[in-house]
């Protein structure tokens, strides 16, 4: 007796395999006992009622389950990190977008959050890329889509490129807005005074009132000083200024116009001296004036020298009259030379000496 498929020989009979083993047809019942072959499932299968049973869509497992052993089952399929369900499947996320691990892949479809990029960056190959240096960018970028680009940055007034960063000028320089950071360094210009200024930590202040200062101070420098301002002579100090002293008054050189007013002194006329539009002049030839007229005030005038009795004008001098003459008296100094008279003797004197 040839036993028919999935049959075995037990004592001389065709007996059938038990469930979940087979034997291919051909045993020979006549001769010794025979066994069914033990079936394996192969991978993402399981035993489903002593059957390979294929894995439901989203499940997986792994091979060896036997069939003719007890019911098996297959798992859920977990997806790993960036990646999405599709159709069942765990497919990698598209470029430029992320997915936390665990879908799971017996369920519906999922898909990947898009990536958007921060401040300072831009998409390059879907992936956020920092700018290079000297650049901004807003954040807000879809790294699934095109690539974006970075700005330059522009400095503001008043700073400078250093290492692609727009940076403060130093204390005491300048430079003009429009330096671009993705360039070479750049410099601040320093700060010049001009006059009448002084350097006062790193800027022009002006000079107190009374002191002056040439142009040139470099405010990035150290302090600088203005200079005290010496008044000459015949000027006083008014609000700070050297002014001149009103005609007709003096005043010694080295008031310091930083220093409080100061005030010029009346010119006293000497002796023989009269005022002449604020000035102290000699009293003209034959005239005289004692001393202690006031510049400062309204001209005055000299007086008439009169010759006394016996004296006579020369040169706007009063001279004795030569012996054996003789002149009354007021004979006017400033005038013209004058003669004296002959003595003429009466009758019955004669002239000795």
């Amino acid at each position: 007796i040839i036993c028919t498929a999935h049959m075995r020989v037990q004592d001389h009979a065709c007996v059938a395999c038990i469930a979940g083993k087979e034997n291919e047809a051909g045993d020979d019942a006549s001769g010794a006992n025979t066994q069914c072959d033990t079936v394996v499932c192969g991978a993402n299968h399981h035993v489903q009622g002593h059957q390979c049973i294929a894995c439901p869509n989203g499940h997986a497992h792994a091979g060896g389950d036997v069939r003719h052993g007890p019911d098996t089952s297959c798992d859920e399929v977990l997806c790993h990190t960036n990646e999405h369900v599709q159709s069942h499947a765990c497919v990698a996320c598209p470029a430029g977008s992320t997915n936390d691990a665990g879908d799971g892949a017996a369920s519906g479809d999922t898909v990947c959050d898009h990536t958007i990029c921060g401040a300072n960056t831009h998409v390059l190959n879907h992936v956020c890329t920092a700018c290079p240096p000297g650049h901004d960018h807003p954040g807000g970028d879809d790294a699934t889509g095109a690539d974006t680009s970075c700005s330059a940055i522009t400095c503001g007034a008043n700073q400078r490129v250093q290492n692609h960063v727009c940076t403060a000028c130093p204390a005491g320089t300048t430079n003009a807005a429009g330096d671009d950071a993705s360039g070479a360094d750049t410099q601040c210009d320093p700060i010049i005074c001009t006059a009448h200024m002084r350097v006062q930590d790193h800027a022009c202040v002006a000079c107190i009132d009374g002191r002056e200062n040439l142009a040139g101070d470099d405010a990035s420098g150290a302090n600088t000083q203005c200079d005290e301002i010496v008044c000459q002579a015949n000027q006083k100090v008014v609000n700070h200024q050297c002014v001149a002293c009103p005609p007709g008054k003096t005043h010694t050189a080295g008031d310091i116009a930083s220093g409080p007013d100061t005030s010029c002194d009346a010119v006293t006329c000497s002796t023989n001296e009269r005022v002449q539009n604020h000035a102290c002049v000699a009293c003209p030839a034959g005239t005289t004036n004692d001393g202690g007229d006031d510049a400062s005030q309204g001209d005055t005038q000299c007086d008439i020298t009169r010759c006394a009795a016996h004296m006579h004008v020369q040169n706007h001098i009063c001279v004795q009259c030569a012996p054996g003459h003789e002149n009354v008296a007021g004979d006017d100094a400033s005038g013209s030379d004058t003669q004296c008279d002959v003595v003429r003797c009466s009758a019955n004197q004669r002239v000795q000496n």
